[in-house]
């Protein structure tokens, strides 16, 4: 068994599409690993995913991290609010460029943020918020 692992998710990379799996047993044969799940006793129900992801499923907050390290897909969903506590939308993804990350917001025009202390002053990851002081156009709040 995979010490403390008896869940796993199956996910379709493109869609993410996922099943929610619970391991039985874990065999190593040579540089492998066979996985058992309970309720699927043959092979031939799981062909179909051929090419899907096995993923562990965490809940926000329960990696190991650093003092104010934050991951990524942590994020995601988190309510953006302006300085004085206006929500201005959600957190709909976080994109990775060359020069910065960037949260795209779920709100008109899909505005992106830079993910930079300057522009996101605070993240509350147990509230699923965070502020931003960043311009948003129409979005921005003037106080």
């Amino acid at each position: 068994m995979i010490p403390g692992c008896t869940q796993l998710l199956l996910v379709e990379p493109r869609t993410n599409e996922f099943i929610p799996l619970e391991v039985n047993d874990v065999q190593l044969r040579d540089e492998n690993f066979l996985l058992r799940f309970n309720g699927i006793t043959a092979p031939e129900p799981l062909k179909r995913y051929g090419g899907w992801n096995i993923a562990r499923p965490v809940q926000i907050g329960s990696l190991p991290r650093d003092e104010g390290e934050i991951y990524y897909f942590e994020l995601e969903g988190m309510e953006v609010r302006s300085p004085a506590g206006k929500v201005l939308g959600t957190v709909r993804a976080v994109l990775e460029t060359p020069a910065h990350v960037l949260l795209e917001i779920d709100a008109p025009k899909s505005p992106l943020i830079p993910f930079t202390r300057q522009h996101v002053p605070d993240v509350n990851l147990e509230e699923g918020w965070l502020i931003t002081s960043y311009p948003l156009g129409e979005q921005e709040v003037v106080e």
